[in-house]
């Protein structure tokens, strides 16, 4: 989604957000995860995306969900990168549907 096109007050608080962001990804952009963690996990997870995110966010998604053994992929009809905020129903939807299916 474009920046413009992004509702005021999300794109104000994106922007005040914007220096802890920076942190927090300074801070776990060197943390390597073993491979063999990854398999280890045994809770059920649910890997959510916007059908309509980035291919590389996509990607990304499928790999997480292919390492941990009790994944599951759920693709979220008509949003992006920025679902979660910008229709937190349906995420929220998403999570209600698999804690109830488990």
């Amino acid at each position: 989604m474009r920046w413009t096109a992004l509702p005021t007050r999300l794109r104000a608080r994106l922007v005040a957000d914007a220096d802890r962001l920076a942190d927090e990804t300074a801070a776990v952009s060197s943390v390597a995860v073993p491979p063999a963690a990854w398999s280890s996990i045994g809770a059920p997870t649910i890997v959510l995306h916007g059908d309509r995110s980035p291919p590389l966010a996509i990607r990304l998604s499928l790999r997480l969900a292919a390492r941990l053994p009790r994944a599951r992929v759920r693709p979220l009809a008509g949003l992006g990168h920025m679902g979660p905020v910008l229709d937190a129903g349906q995420v929220a939807a998403a999570f209600e549907a698999a804690l109830a299916a488990r």
